[in-house]
């Protein structure tokens, strides 16, 4: 939900500006970060069927292997990580956004 309060560095400066759209980026930004300090055991889990003889394994995912530390990290620190990931996100639309759009074009020229 955050990426969404957020816009791209793209966007115009009268949305980058918003003080209504600041306001939510801030509320969000607290949530998270209140969440993250009363969360004790911060793990993710995931469940993979490697193979018929046996059924399920759980393994353990970090966040894209951002860090090796990242249970080491406080609330404070989880928090602005999070954040910082999300121009990371943007730069991600945009490259996925303009490859389909070559994809596209380079397919209505054939």
């Amino acid at each position: 939900m955050l990426v969404m309060m957020c816009p791209s560095n793209k966007a115009s400066q009268k949305i980058q500006s918003d003080p209504g759209l600041a306001e939510v980026q801030i509320q969000m930004s607290q949530l998270i970060y209140r969440y993250l300090s009363t969360k004790s055991d911060f793990t993710f889990t995931k469940t993979a069927n490697s193979s018929v003889d046996n059924a399920s394994s759980v393994e353990t995912s970090s966040m894209m292997h951002v860090s090796e530390d990242v249970d080491d990290l406080d609330a404070d620190e989880k928090t602005r990580l999070l954040i910082s990931l999300v121009d990371d996100i943007h730069d991600c639309v945009d490259i996925m956004q303009n490859r389909s759009l070559l994809v596209q074009a380079v397919d209505i020229q054939q």
